[in-house]
């Protein structure tokens, strides 16, 4: 994968220390990360297939703002593939080439909302909550090969909308799992827009931009404040 420029590696390093500059709070910070599976969707592969999944790591930092609203800044590492010959459209399964490869590097700020209260003592029977997450990101690929005469960025927005459930486990300690959706706004992920370069043959669909997806299971640590009961707190005047 080609060298980031330095303001991405730049902006990449603030978003994880940023968090670390106000005084902790109790329960306020949440730092993990997760494994999984990435997935793609666009001209040469028009529905998620399992079989082109590769496996995907990424690393988050959470804000509780409230028991509901949380902020997440994320980052993901994974690999994309799409292989024309699997897709049901007989014109795409034959044109050649028809696969891709590309290495994918994505941060995002994202918000989640908690439906359960889960973090209560006093819910002695609710332990885990579903979410909904969603916000902007931004990602770099990297293709092996580019359609020829193309000019492409390498840096892309997408939206990012998801679903999750996590459940904490002990004190300290959350496990979860989600499925999130990355909608692009460019239709050369896979290498292939409306036509192909060559031939000047109809090839892809211009309107219709590609799609990338990471299913996971993430693991997370709360830093909580360690509060001394009154009764055993000392005044000035004991000391």
């Amino acid at each position: 994968m080609k060298r980031l420029p330095t303001f991405l590696r730049g902006l990449c390093a603030l978003i994880f220390f940023v968090p670390f500059i106000p005084t902790l709070q109790a329960q306020r910070y949440e730092f993990g990360g997760g494994v999984g599976v990435l997935n793609y969707k666009g001209d040469l592969n028009p529905h998620l297939n399992v079989l082109l999944s590769k496996p995907g790591f990424q690393a988050f930092a959470r804000y509780n703002f409230s028991m509901a609203v949380v902020g997440r800044f994320n980052i993901l590492y994974g690999k994309l593939v799409g292989d024309g010959g699997l897709s049901p459209n007989v014109y795409i399964s034959q044109i050649k080439p028809n696969v891709f490869s590309t290495d994918i590097f994505e941060f995002s700020g994202l918000i989640e909302y908690n439906f359960f209260n889960y973090r209560n003592p006093k819910n002695r029977f609710i332990f885990g909550s579903p979410y909904l997450f969603g916000g902007p990101s931004i990602f770099v690929f990297s293709p092996e090969q580019l359609e020829k005469g193309s000019k492409v960025s390498m840096v892309q927005p997408a939206l990012l909308i998801g679903f999750g459930y996590k459940h904490q486990v002990g004190q300290f300690w959350n496990i979860g799992v989600e499925f999130g959706g990355r909608f692009s706004f460019t239709d050369y992920l896979d290498n292939v827009s409306d036509r192909e370069v060559l031939t000047n043959m109809q090839r892809g669909n211009v309107y219709d931009k590609d799609v990338y997806s990471f299913f996971g299971i993430n693991l997370s640590y709360t830093i909580k404040e360690v509060i001394c009961p009154f009764k055993y707190q000392q005044t000035d005047d004991k000391k």
